[in-house]
């Protein structure tokens, strides 16, 4: 019953978490099928800064502390920028 709780309270990060995955698996999935393809390549990569990004954006939200509020902020639109890049 206390698993379930907690599930329940962390809801966002559950979620995020299993997308994470699921997208980390997918762009693995892809780029397994063919390495020296250079869109399977970019779309590992895309979909690793995606994954550090959706995660980055849930511990933001999270945190409690102004600096580390910050610096998450700042990781978030470093992450940001190199998505709309590739």
């Amino acid at each position: 019953m206390e698993i379930i709780k907690n599930i329940i309270s962390n809801f966002d990060i559950t979620i995020a978490a299993a997308t994470s995955i699921v997208i980390f698996i997918l762009g693995y999935v892809a780029y397994l099928k063919n390495r020296k393809n250079l869109t399977n390549i970019f779309f590992f990569i895309y979909t690793i800064f995606v994954v550090i990004w959706s995660l980055l954006a849930v511990l933001s939200f999270r945190s409690t502390d102004n600096n580390i509020i910050l610096i998450i902020f700042r990781f978030l639109l470093f992450t940001a920028v190199w998505i709309n890049f590739l």
